[in-house]
């Protein structure tokens, strides 16, 4: 009974020895990175370069196609997911303008046309 107490023990011991020294080495091979803040001041928008200075083609306009992810608020503004990509009101994505952003819905304007994007 007493040598599977010691057998246990070491074990025990064995294993707080050898977490601590893996813990030392991730500590030393990661080099210490700011992570970014999520805060809705930092998130920026990439804009495509060519803004829609013109208008786009019926043809061009059936192959866009409009996936609403999610719509989120904070304090000072409100901002959508459409595509994978974060926006706000009066930002572009894909040449269409971000007119509305409501609880459940986006609305869009792509060649004086409204589309309307749902989460439901």
């Amino acid at each position: 009974m007493l040598y599977i107490l010691i057998l246990i023990l070491g074990l025990l011991l064995g294993n707080f020895i050898f977490g601590l020294l893996a813990k030392k080495v991730r500590t030393e091979q990661t080099p210490e990175t700011k992570t970014p803040s999520l805060a809705p001041k930092a998130l920026a928008v990439a804009l495509p370069a060519d803004l829609p200075n013109q208008p786009i083609t019926e043809d061009e306009a059936q192959e866009i196609n409009f996936v609403l992810n999610g719509v989120f608020f904070s304090d000072q503004d409100s901002y959508a997911l459409i595509n994978n990509q974060i926006v706000r009101e009066n930002d572009y994505i894909s040449k269409a303008k971000v007119d509305a952003i409501k609880h459940n819905s986006v609305e869009l304007e792509l060649n004086g046309e409204i589309i309307t994007l749902s989460t439901q």
